[in-house]
């Protein structure tokens, strides 16, 4: 019996629309406030009424696999800063002094507070750079660059079906009011969990593993004080070679 090109492509898209729906393993990245970005406590954004010099904010940062990873050393993280000024204000200047806030953003792996995701077991966490102006260019943006590493020999293994707890960024409310002010808390701005890259021994089969997938919808953006007029599509990584996305750690 003779099959027509029509009645192929109609069955086609008859088996196509059979096929279950997938739901893991997902190769994701995901961003929240408060808690890991799968808890139910975990937020979007941000609404800190910038009237305190106490506390901090806690960001955190989670990712999970197509396919098992191991060897794996230490993460080299990718977050970037959109903010709703034309030039980043001073309360976000907060790389080197003399920065404004130049000592209150840290990076660590205290994951004790936490539910919904799993500590991989790193030993520790720091802030390795932040970059204003990048990474576009634009005076309103910033880059941080964070790395959660392992003592060597020591080395762990990922897994597949689990979000994994990256790397915990804290922003410090110190200088927000009354004495040494730096201006600017009040408005808003938009941070983009961009990539992670997995780092493993030397000689592993596969070398090291980039990650850049974006969670559902903007499951790897969080926003302070609503975002608005920050906007998060000018800093999400673009399509590149190998070579350049490794640029990014330099």
């Amino acid at each position: 019996m003779r099959i027509t090109q029509a009645a192929l492509v109609a069955a086609t898209i008859l088996l196509l629309g059979a096929r279950p729906a997938v739901s893991s393993p997902l190769e994701a990245l995901r961003m929240a406030w408060d808690n890991c970005p799968l808890s139910g406590s975990a937020v979007p954004d941000k609404p800190f009424t910038c009237d305190t010099n106490l506390g901090a904010a806690s960001l955190y940062c989670a990712f999970s696999l197509l396919q098992p990873v191991d060897q794996v050393v230490g993460l080299e993280l990718v977050v970037d800063v959109q903010h709703s000024a034309p030039i980043m204000p001073d309360w976000w200047r907060l790389g080197p002094a003399p920065d404004c806030r130049h000592d209150l953003l840290t990076a660590n792996i205290d994951f004790s507070q936490t539910d919904a995701c799993q500590d991989p077991g790193f030993a520790g966490a720091l802030i390795q750079d932040y970059l204003i102006t990048e990474p576009r260019g634009l005076p309103s943006q910033a880059r941080i660059k964070a790395v959660a590493y392992l003592p060597s020999p020591q080395t762990i293994s990922f897994g597949t079906d689990t979000t994994y707890d990256a790397v915990h960024i804290v922003l410090g409310y110190d200088r927000t009011v009354n004495v040494n002010v730096c201006a600017g808390c009040t408005q808003a701005a938009c941070l983009v969990f961009n990539s992670v890259l997995i780092r493993r021994t030397k000689g592993a089969p596969g070398g090291d593993l980039m990650i850049t997938t974006p969670g559902p919808g903007t499951a790897n953006w969080a926003t302070w004080r609503s975002g608005s007029g920050a906007n998060c599509l000018l800093v999400p990584v673009r399509r590149m070679t190998w070579g350049t996305v490794k640029s990014l750690y330099r």
